[in-house]
C-alpha cells in the first residue's frame, strides 16, 4: 500500500490520494482484514507526499453581488434560464459550492422522480 501511495504522487495531488484511501479504507470494515491504509508506513509516506508536494488549497475568488446580477441579466426567460437563475440564487445565498450545489439538483431530481 505505501509503494501504491508513492506511485500515485508521480501523478496526483494529495487531495486525490486522500481520496483514493478513503476509498480503499470504506471498503475494509466488515471484511476479514484491517484496512491497510492505517499501517505506520503507508502514513509516513503519506506525510512525506504532503511535504514534498505541499497541501495548500487555492482560494477561489467570491462572486460579489454586482457579479451575480450580470450572470443573472444574461440569462434567458426560458425553462433552462430559469433554472439556471434559480441555482444561481440558491448557491449565492446559501454560500455553497459547486458539488454541494449538484448534490442538491440530484436530490431534488430523484425526489421528483419518486413522487410523480
Amino acid at each position: 500500500m505505501a509503494c501504491y501511495v508513492a506511485d500515485l504522487a508521480k501523478v496526483a495531488k494529495p487531495a486525490t490520494i486522500d481520496a483514493r484511501l478513503a476509498a480503499i479504507s470504506a471498503a475494509h470494515p466488515g471484511r476479514w482484514h484491517d484496512t491497510p491504509t492505517k499501517e505506520e508506513g503507508v502514513r509516513l509516506v503519506r506525510r512525506g507526499v504532503r511535504r514534498t508536494l505541499g497541501t495548500a488549497q487555492h482560494q477561489v475568488r467570491l462572486v460579489t453581488v454586482p457579479e451575480l446580477r450580470t450572470m443573472l441579466e444574461g440569462l434567458n426567460t426560458g425553462p433552462a434560464g430559469c433554472r439556471d437563475r434559480a441555482l444561481l440564487l440558491l448557491g449565492f445565498a446559501a454560500a455553497l459550492r459547486r458539488s454541494e450545489l449538484v448534490g442538491l439538483v440530484v436530490l431534488v431530481t430523484v425526489l421528483h422522480i419518486v413522487v410523480i
